[in-house]
């Protein structure tokens, strides 16, 4: 049974945190979903990976982490994943990479996504989720990332 981390600045108030929650179990009605935290404040990325950077190491081989901060009202939206240490990380392009890891994953996949949808969160998570938890290549999940953002 996979596991899924969450880490998010959504909070508990409103039905989007629901969304991706059920759209990830729709991908795999099997995944093990832990929340790290929906508290973050909102678009605190420093914030957000102190806790994650603490927490993140804690889990096994194999895990699958999504962070989703600071990444719903940006202008120019652009989703990450990659792996580390054997486990896998979805984040949006907004240096939460550079702040988690001592140093930039060498591979880092850029995530299609469709920018007309009415929650894209909920369609670019859910699918990237999906094909990690069901065994499929990282390699397969998007094109090389260029340029990313560093903190």
């Amino acid at each position: 049974m996979p596991i899924v981390t969450l880490t998010t600045d959504f909070g508990w108030q409103d039905h989007y945190l629901a969304m991706i929650k059920g759209a990830m179990l729709c991908e795999h009605p099997q995944l093990n979903i832990v929340d790290i935290t929906h508290g973050i404040q909102n678009y605190d990325i420093v914030q957000a990976a102190f806790l994650f950077r603490n927490a993140w190491p804690s889990f096994p081989k194999g895990s699958i982490h999504l962070i989703s901060v600071n990444d719903y009202y940006a202008a120019q939206k652009r989703f990450l994943a990659t792996s580390y240490q054997d486990q896998y990380f979805i984040a949006p392009d907004n240096g939460l990479f550079s702040l988690i890891f001592d140093e930039l994953p060498r591979l880092i996949y850029e995530l299609e996504y469709n920018e007309n949808a009415s929650f894209p969160l909920r369609e670019v998570y859910a699918s990237a989720v999906g094909h990690l938890a069901h065994g499929r290549p990282l390699l397969e999940i998007g094109l090389p990332a260029q340029d990313v953002q560093q903190r």
